[in-house]
């Protein structure tokens, strides 16, 4: 096998407050990371993970903008439980978790208007299983 097929490209997280949200946007996928934005601001308030931190492409990065009423439900397919615990801790909604590996069903569709009376069921299965099922 290849040696470079193994190694993951590594980013230095940066500060992205008070950066335009296209911009981030840009570097970040360039980078080929998978990201989150929540709300539809121009600026970023907040950010995970924080500056410093070196991530993969692997891994994922949210980023919270300055507009707090357009909050959306992303896309948890495909995530693992520990990444969808951590975005869904920026969220602010109630939410039900069935299952271990990665997210294969959400009950909420992405793109929702979020509000606090809302409960997001995310269901997960181990990758493998879902890959057998699709042969069906």
């Amino acid at each position: 096998t290849n040696d470079t097929t193994n190694k993951l490209n590594t980013l230095e997280i940066s500060s992205y407050k008070n950066k335009k949200t296209e911009d981030v946007l840009s570097t970040l996928k360039d980078f080929g990371v998978k990201t989150f934005v929540i709300g539809e601001g121009n600026k970023i308030i907040n950010q995970y993970p924080s500056q410093g931190n070196v991530i993969t492409t692997k891994d994922l990065v949210i980023l919270i903008t300055n507009d707090n009423i357009n909050r959306k439900v992303p896309d948890f397919t495909g995530l693992s439980i520990n990444q969808a615990k951590t975005l869904l801790s920026y969220l602010d909604i109630n939410y039900e978790l069935e299952g271990n590996g990665y997210v294969v069903s959400q009950s909420i569709e992405k793109g929702t208007i979020m509000d606090k009376d809302m409960t997001l069921k995310l269901v997960f299965k181990d990758y493998y299983v879902k890959e057998e099922n699709k042969k069906e």
